[in-house]
């Protein structure tokens, strides 16, 4: 999928030579939008970042090109959305994290059981037991997550 044009004028027109992409920190964002999410690009390069899937929930937001934004962002460590959540469940499931957190790193610090819920019993054994990174299941060039059976071993 491309930008709109008037997308991509509007970034230029307030200022803004980069952009930044921010997916979603839950338990409902693919693979391919935790593993984008951070990513800094030229306003001019933005299209190759427009929404990866149908119903992606990742934004673009002008920055500088060091792509850093002020303010906080909001997690759900839960692949449920807040509202199917019992309140007395929501404690340290829910909460916000510097702007600038990235998927990848947020996830290494959530629950063991979230990260099992996220991955699948398979790649979580890989990524906590061996050494793989949630890039390591996603094939970048392409956008796609990768089988099973297409995982590369760890470096």
């Amino acid at each position: 999928m491309e930008l709109p044009l008037t997308s991509i004028e509007t970034w230029k027109v307030l200022g803004f030579d980069w952009v930044k992409l921010i997916g979603v920190l839950d338990g409902r964002s693919c693979l391919i939008c935790a593993c984008l999410d951070g990513t800094v690009v030229k306003v001019a390069e933005a299209n190759r970042l427009a929404k990866t899937h149908n119903d992606c929930r990742c934004c673009l937001v002008g920055c500088d090109e060091d792509g850093d934004i002020p303010g906080l962002r909001p997690f759900v460590m839960h692949h449920k959305p807040v509202k199917n959540i019992p309140k007395d469940q929501r404690d340290g499931r829910i909460g916000q994290v510097d702007a600038n957190t990235m998927f990848v790193n947020w996830f290494d610090k959530c629950h063991p059981e979230f990260q099992l819920e996220y991955l699948d019993e398979f790649r979580f054994n890989l990524y906590k037991n061996h050494g793989y990174k949630l890039t390591d299941f996603v094939d970048m060039e392409n956008l796609r997550i990768l089988e099973n059976h297409e995982i590369k071993k760890a470096p």
